[in-house]
């Protein structure tokens, strides 16, 4: 008699034989019951290692619950594709052959679709890196408000591009295929189209899936070649959109974000590229294209994105910045109405503070996100002095076009002390705007953000955007 799962876990395989006794251990070691529970699939892609002998050595180990595959190295859109086909459980998972579940991640699952069964076909769980990189993964803010099923309506910027920390039902997941003829991209298309039977999915907060970078920068996600600049721009970024005229009838601001998640690295690189001019002609032309799509609301509203940035893509997007659209009031610039950023925060960086005998030296960059002449002054003991900026070259960040984006200026400014108390504040001038600047602090003065620093016989503090320095 055919066992029943509730889980079937389909794993491509491409040489991580050094990996894979971890990996395959975080599910079996599952809470819920391994051989009650979960159907595992190993699907080995043509690996070179030896992940053939630890793979048969699990098969023999656990036969009722672990299906066996190799095929010839085909990729592993195809590798999931071919996996897929074997699944019995009620929910699949695709798990990356590199990575880790938390001992308890099905049973909270189960759980969650017990609750939620008939309003989400698709449960994600939270990311965390380990080993070459640490901390959360970058599309984390979605779970900031707890564990719930997610409108894609009324979250739009909550999206999901991957595959690996989510749980689909098999019913729903057996609709689509993988993209076999790409590899960056290729899990957010896929996903997106399950998420649109529903518009909806579910986030775990308190399930964690941990994505392993590793030391060799070897694996696939870590690596690229020039199908990213051709093949993903149309079945990927152009793809998306097409998805959702036909669900919607038109580019949602949900797919609008997904696609502005991937751009906003394209365009900030001036890297070379692996084109030709022609070839690069036309990738840039579909960028820009794919620019034109996005709202300026979801521009300006995008999370982990620099202001300067956000300038850059509306000036792609329209052809030209129209400074009138933009506005000062006290320290935020805004964007017709729309709220950029605020002009007072994490645009000074101070790494070097020095005081030899009566004279005190500074040195730090500026980066400002708008482009015009910025003049930057201290105020010491409300004396002003203009700081001379100096263009660095290195720090400055270009476009894919070559185009400026953001300017990083350099400063090195001195003054003297007498015996009295002194107090320092910076400000930026901007088209008669004075914006005064909370510092970001570097190196030994990180010390300044609990602590006073001691200078010879000079104690340095920061009290909110002021430094002081006192005799003590």
């Amino acid at each position: 008699m055919e066992k029943k799962f509730l889980f079937s876990v389909v794993m491509p395989i491409y040489n991580t034989a050094p990996y894979l006794d971890e990996s395959i251990g975080s599910v079996i070691r599952q809470s819920i019951g391994f051989e009650d529970h979960i159907q595992l699939i190993l699907i080995n892609d043509g690996s070179l290692d030896q992940s053939h002998e630890i793979c048969k050595r699990y098969k023999e180990q656990y036969p009722d619950n672990i299906i066996y595959v190799e095929q010839e190295n085909m990729g592993v859109s195809h590798a999931r594709n071919h996996g897929l086909t074997y699944a019995t459980g009620k929910y699949v998972n695709f798990f990356d052959s590199d990575d880790i579940w938390e001992p308890d991640v099905f049973q909270k699952v189960a759980v969650f679709f017990d609750t939620y069964e008939d309003e989400t076909d698709v449960v994600c769980c939270l990311q965390k890196y380990f080993e070459s990189v640490s901390g959360l993964h970058g599309l984390s803010k979605k779970f900031e408000k707890g564990s719930r099923v997610i409108d894609i309506h009324a979250e739009p910027d909550s999206i999901l591009l991957n595959v690996t920390s989510v749980f689909i039902k098999s019913d729903v997941a057996r609709h689509y295929t993988f993209d076999t003829e790409i590899s960056i991209g290729e899990d957010s298309t896929y996903i997106t189209e399950v998420i649109f039977e529903k518009e909806a999915y579910g986030v775990l907060q308190d399930a964690v899936y941990h994505i392993r970078k590793r030391h060799a920068g070897n694996s696939l996600t870590q690596s690229a070649s020039k199908n990213r600049y051709t093949k993903t721009v149309d079945r990927y970024y152009q793809y998306l959109p097409e998805l959702s005229r036909r669900k919607f009838g038109r580019v949602i601001p949900y797919v609008q974000f997904a696609i502005l998640n991937g751009l906003k690295f394209r365009v900030l690189s001036n890297q070379e590229l692996p084109l030709t001019p022609a070839e690069k002609a036309i990738y840039v032309r579909k960028i820009i294209g794919l620019v034109q799509l996005l709202d300026d609301e979801v521009i300006i509203q995008a999370g982990r994105m620099l202001p300067a940035t956000k300038l850059y893509l509306l000036k792609l997007k329209h052809g030209i910045l129209d400074e009138s659209h933009l506005s000062i009031e006290k320290d935020i610039l805004f964007y017709k109405g729309i709220r950029v950023c605020r002009l007072s925060i994490n645009r000074l960086e101070l790494y070097g503070f020095s005081i030899t005998g009566n004279r005190c030296e500074l040195r730090g960059k500026l980066a400002f996100p708008l482009l015009g002449d910025v003049v930057l002054q201290a105020r010491v003991n409300e004396k002003a002095f203009v700081i001379p900026l100096t263009d660095h070259p290195d720090l400055e960040k270009y476009s894919f076009t070559g185009e400026l984006i953001r300017k990083n200026k350099e400063f090195c400014f001195a003054f003297p002390l007498d015996d009295n108390a002194a107090t320092i504040l910076f400000d930026v001038i901007f088209d008669g705007h004075v914006i005064t600047q909370k510092p970001v602090l570097k190196n030994e003065l990180t010390t300044l953000k609990n602590d006073s620093l001691k200078l010879g016989n000079r104690h340095v503090s920061l009290r909110m955007k002021k430094i002081l320095i006192e005799n003590k």
